[in-house]
């Protein structure tokens, strides 16, 4: 789903004529829009408001075993040193072009038990943006 980051306005993806390159379509706002995952979609606001900025994430794939991961990517200037605890099962990733990710890789090898992983996944990382403090500008 596509989500203002700016007044956290929900929209339909591509297929009703918006995508992630466009603008909210507020005329108040025009904040830019995002993919979000919907089981991601607590965790990011929260985090966004706290002044952790990220740019896209991911709440897993289920189905691919190849992509089984959960992450998220923070915007450049968001710093590693930023977080002292990561979520449960997440580690640090540096991509110096992308800046910082965290990701959970999925341990479980059938559909059902991942798809159970991704949800476990999301309430962990919901459960650590709430006691995270918000970042200093």
């Amino acid at each position: 789903m596509l989500v203002c980051m700016e007044c956290w306005e929900v929209y339909a993806g591509s297929g009703g004529g918006l995508d992630s390159y466009q603008r909210c379509p507020k005329r108040a706002c025009m904040g830019k829009l995002a993919d979000i995952d919907e089981l991601m979609l607590p965790a990011i606001i929260l985090l966004n408001e706290k002044g952790y900025y990220t740019q896209y994430c991911c709440s897993g794939h289920f189905v691919d075993g190849e992509r089984a991961s959960a992450y998220i990517f923070f915007e450049d200037f968001v710093d590693g040193k930023a977080f002292k605890t990561i979520p449960r099962g997440f580690k640090k990733e540096k991509d110096e072009a992308k800046g910082l990710i965290i990701r959970r890789k999925f341990k479980a090898k059938v559909p059902n038990a991942r798809h159970r992983e991704a949800l476990e996944t999301s309430r962990d990382v919901l459960d650590w943006a709430e006691r995270l403090k918000p970042l200093e500008e």
